[in-house]
């Protein structure tokens, strides 16, 4: 009994440090101690969790939570500042189950998570696996097998399936969320966007591109490679990924509720080069060797569908964002 009790003094005063650590490097940040559920310690430093979900880090909000601390490339994380975990299992390309030696308050000691901001394809348990299933899978596999992870969040961190959302790192290698993509074995997940998300959109535009992946059927063939909207301007930018000359005049581009756009005479694109066809009021002058077809805004600011059709109407490509 006499042994517990100083175990518990001593627990006691580690707390009272952990306060006045907090204290002194909070500066004037302001803190609602009254809100915080609990405390821990990583490597040696203070760990505080708010019912929302927001993270507070030897002094510092939201260390974890790249959101709040507007990070503006997932790679300028440092995987110090992380949550080290180990992978006890892998279900798919984007959902694992890990084990964490010191879980903060709300995390258990083993939880499962989904990679945020991509999508791999489905494994679908009792029937057929979609296409690069067991490739992305695999991928994942031998990058985290035998290895240390870290984790890092959003102020959203479990989806209404109970996983952790969150960013994996390794040490020495990129994200795993940008591998996939890069890579071709995800796509960007579009239903909710990610801290990351115009990020991501360029990585999987890249993968597209060289129709690597699961973008295998953009060989050979035009495919609607990005859609840019923003205040300034819109336009949707074509890649040919043929091995030859194609002419686009009289091609269309079709929105979500069936807007058209009739690419002009003359769009003609080489192999393997890209074309933009702008349209709306956009605030800046297209460049040359681009095509305007019309000043009528199409294209959503917030999400939207694009398919484009050859001059004999067959779809050729499909894209949304």
């Amino acid at each position: 009994m006499k042994k517990r009790s100083s175990k518990l003094v001593g627990m006691g005063i580690l707390f009272v440090l952990h306060l006045l650590f907090f204290t002194s490097t909070v500066g004037s940040q302001a803190v609602d101690y009254e809100k915080r559920i609990d405390a821990y310690t990583i490597y040696g430093k203070g760990v505080y969790l708010y019912p929302d979900g927001s993270w507070e880090y030897s002094g510092i909000p939201g260390v974890f939570d790249v959101e709040r601390n507007n990070v503006g490339r997932l790679e300028e994380v440092s995987i110090e500042d992380l949550l080290p975990a180990e992978v006890t299992s892998i279900y798919d390309g984007d959902t694992l189950t890990v084990s964490i030696a010191l879980p903060p308050p709300g995390i258990l000691k083993e939880d499962r998570i989904r990679l945020l901001g991509i999508n791999t394809p489905e494994l679908k348990t009792g029937g057929w696996p979609e296409f690069y299933a067991i490739e992305a899978k695999d991928f994942t596999t031998s990058m985290v097998k035998g290895k240390a992870v870290y984790l890092a969040f959003e102020s959203k961190w479990r989806d209404s399936f109970g996983r952790l959302l969150c960013y994996l790192y390794l040490e020495g290698e990129l994200p795993l969320n940008i591998q996939l993509l890069r890579k071709g074995y995800a796509r960007v997940y579009r239903p909710a966007k990610s801290h990351f998300h115009d990020q991501f959109l360029g990585l999987e535009a890249e993968a597209r591109k060289e129709g690597i992946g699961i973008w295998q059927e953009n060989r050979g063939k035009p495919i609607i490679l990005y859609i840019h909207n923003n205040a300034l301007e819109e336009y949707v930018e074509i890649a040919n990924n043929s091995e030859k000359v194609t002419d686009l005049s009289g091609w269309r581009l079709r929105d979500a509720i069936g807007n058209e756009i009739i690419i002009p005479a003359g769009a003609v694109i080489p192999a393997g080069e890209t074309l933009r066809i702008y349209s709306g009021k956009n605030g800046i002058e297209s460049p040359p060797e681009s095509f305007y077809p019309t000043r009528i805004n199409i294209w959503n600011n917030s999400g939207d569908s694009a398919m484009l059709f050859d001059n004999r109407g067959r779809l050729v490509s499909e894209y949304e964002y």
